[in-house]
């Protein structure tokens, strides 16, 4: 019975060892300020999707970043969203987590002032560079009294009426009450400029098709033309002899006719031949003249034989010194110097998972203009885009006196006084100082954890466990940082445009270290807690230290001090949570022995550093004690490494079987692991 309880005791602990509780996790995203659960909400942009997330309980907007989580948007961003309707269009792009102004053009600006976009009245912003890099043209719907080729416009008289097809309407002269009825050759004309390649369109197109024999005559009364859309996709490829293209549709909409002519039909000719199919018939019967606009462009695709577009997944375009990264489809044509961005960007489906969509609208950038635009489809206008301003001007900032020091100065200048506290209670900073080399500057210290208040917007939140200065400004270079003994210390920089705390290096806590490297000029925030996790009494329990041989000029206001030098540690101590205070530790205790921390083990507080009595066979026992752990150790690392062998050979489950579902899968492996515990411990003991 014992070895069946240890058996089942064993096998419980591999396999909650072995597990990855992670993959059992809940997948709801929660806001990055407070913790709060979010509710998606859609702000309409310029070329940008509307995926972004408001907390519930605090109310700041966020984003979907590259890894599936949440982002905060910067405070000025906040407030545009926060003002913007569900339903308005607000006149901003969005890259990388920010809103980016838009301008819109002025009236009259079209495509020969914004390259990079066809040619039309009618169908206007077609990017000439698809989202998936071919060629974008426009086919246009033309009738003609020639089979063969195209005929700009020409009239026709049928009975008492009179046709007249022109470039971009057909105009009727009515002069019966008695409708008529007229038959011509028309369909979607595109001039390929003997360009050869695959000439297509996608299916899910609109088109107009034409409709074909006595019984199917479509009436023009409404202005309207006969639509469908297309089923699958239609295609011809051209070797670049012929140079117009006809693509016509019959009867689109019987169902009786669908056998006979399926899809699209396409005709290639350059005058010589038939490029149009049969006649189509239209009739009217209203009464006064009548004007009919021809039907829309069509967007027709051209995947080239040979092509100067290329292709990136990311770019670097530096615009007035200004350097933005964009990834996504990206394509540059160097015979019109344009590159046209199909941004990239992360949401998260119905079902929780992070997908990654690219944009189908693209933001073009005019190399020699050295200028960002686009098009709008729902309001129909081209709109600049400026990357190297803010949108919105950032809040006034709190009262603060000068500092006499601004980062910049460079690894040989140094110290500086420490930026005035922000916070909306000045009453909770104390004035203090830290030392940088000899040299004494004022500096700001409160009882507060660096940690960002929901509040009050600040880095900073109170609690006596902890010591938090405002912003020290330091040179880059190499520093030894003191602290008095039985005290970490870590240091943040805070970026106030989008409210967050960066762990400089890391997060981590240390003690004194010799070398700790600030890689950048600029103002710190540094905390301090006790090792033994305790409360401070003042603020000014704690004093900065700060040693940089290198710095040899100095900002005025630093009094010199005689202080002697701390004997730093020998080297950095990190300690196991960067959120927490440390574990208290034994600390030692003079003439021997350690002070018992609490509820820790009483038995080394005796003083002196000799041992109780005198044991002869002591090196045996730690000689055998040595021996049986080297033996575990061995033997749990055979374990883990068989297991891991195990779970990695059922990983490839995920690959033979993909429409099993992954709770299945883990069920399996977890299933194996148990089985081949419960196989080794038989082994074992010998059942």
């Amino acid at each position: 019975m014992k070895k069946r309880l240890v058996s089942i005791i064993l096998t419980v602990f591999l396999v909650l060892s072995m597990m990855p509780f992670a993959a059992f996790a809940d997948d709801t995203i929660v806001c990055p300020a407070c913790g709060g659960s979010v509710t998606k909400q859609e702000r309409r942009l310029l070329t940008a999707h509307d995926d972004f997330y408001k907390c519930d309980k605090c109310g700041k907007w966020a984003w979907v970043n590259k890894l599936g989580s949440l982002s905060l948007f910067s405070v000025g961003d906040q407030q545009i969203l926060d003002a913007a309707d569900s339903s308005a269009i607000i006149n901003f792009s969005f890259n990388n987590g920010k809103l980016i102004p838009a301008e819109k053009a002025p009236s009259g600006i079209g495509r020969k002032d914004l390259p990079g976009y066809e040619s039309s009245d009618n169908n206007p912003g077609v990017p000439s560079i698809s989202q998936d890099g071919n060629i974008a043209l426009l086919a246009k719907y033309r009738f003609t009294n020639n089979q063969k080729q195209l005929v700009d416009s020409f009239s026709k008289q049928v009975d008492n009426d009179i046709w007249n097809f022109g470039e971009k309407s057909l105009y009727i002269e009515r002069y019966s009450k008695k409708g008529s009825r007229c038959y011509t050759y028309c369909g979607y004309i595109l001039d390929t400029h003997n360009v050869p390649g695959i000439y297509y369109v996608p299916a899910g197109t609109s088109y107009v098709f034409n409709p074909w024999g006595d019984s199917n005559v479509r009436s023009l009364n409404g202005k309207e033309w006969p639509e469908n859309t297309s089923l699958y996709v239609g295609s011809s490829s051209s070797d670049g002899s012929k140079r117009y293209l006809c693509i016509y549709r019959y009867n689109a909409d019987k169902t009786y006719d669908s056998y006979r002519y399926p899809e699209m039909c396409w005709s290639i000719g350059d005058g010589t031949d038939n490029i149009f199919g049969q006649n189509s018939g239209y009739s009217i019967s209203t009464s006064g003249n009548i004007t009919i606009p021809y039907p829309k462009d069509l967007v027709v695709y051209l995947r080239p034989t040979s092509t100067n577009i290329v292709k990136n997944t990311n770019v670097t375009i530096n615009n007035n010194d200004y350097s933005l990264t964009w990834n996504g489809n990206i394509y540059t044509d160097n015979s019109t110097n344009l590159t046209y961005i199909y941004p990239q960007y992360t949401t998260i489906n119905e079902k929780s998972e992070t997908v990654t969509n690219i944009s189908t609208n693209p933001i073009i950038y005019n190399n020699e203009t050295k200028q960002y635009y686009t098009y709008d489809t729902v309001t129909n206008n081209y709109y600049y885009i400026t990357y190297e301003t803010s949108p919105t001007p950032t809040p006034s900032p709190s009262p603060a006196p000068a500092p006499t020091w601004t980062p910049g100065g460079g690894a040989t200048r140094g110290g500086g006084v420490g930026r005035h506290p922000s916070d909306t209670d000045a009453a909770d900073w104390t004035l203090h100082y830290y030392v940088l080399n000899n040299r004494r500057y004022d500096a700001y210290y409160a009882l507060k954890k660096t940690e960002v208040d929901t509040d009050t917007k600040l880095p900073w939140v109170d609690n006596k466990k902890y010591i938090s200065t405002t912003q020290i400004p330091i040179a880059n270079g190499q520093y030894t940082v003191s602290v008095p003994d039985g005290v970490y210390w870590r240091v943040w920089s805070w970026d106030e445009a989008s409210q967050t705390l960066t762990g400089v290096n890391s997060s981590n806590w240390h003690s004194t270290i010799n070398n700790f490297l600030f890689n950048a000029t600029g103002e710190y925030i540094f905390e301090f807690c006790k090792a033994d996790g305790s409360d401070f009494n003042t603020a000014k329990d704690v004093t900065l230290k700060l040693k940089n041989d290198k710095i040899t000029d100095y900002e005025d206001g630093g009094t010199i001090v005689e202080e002697p030098t701390p004997s730093p540690s020998p080297g950095p101590t990190e300690t196991p949570s960067p959120i927490e205070p440390p574990i208290p530790t034994a600390t030692p205790k003079p003439g021997g022995g350690t002070v018992p921390t609490p509820g820790g083990d009483s038995s080394g507080g005796n003083s002196g550093s000799s041992d109780s009595g005198w044991n002869p066979f002591k090196w045996l026992t730690d000689l055998l004690k040595d021996l049986i752990e080297d033996i575990l150790k061995g033997l749990w690392k055979l374990l883990t490494s068989i297991f891991g062998f195990i779970l990695w050979l059922l990983s490839l489950l995920f690959k033979l079987f993909p429409w099993m579902p992954n709770s299945g899968i883990l069920a399996l492996c977890a299933g194996v692991v148990v089985v081949t515990v419960i196989r080794i411990i038989k082994f074992i003991t010998g059942r």
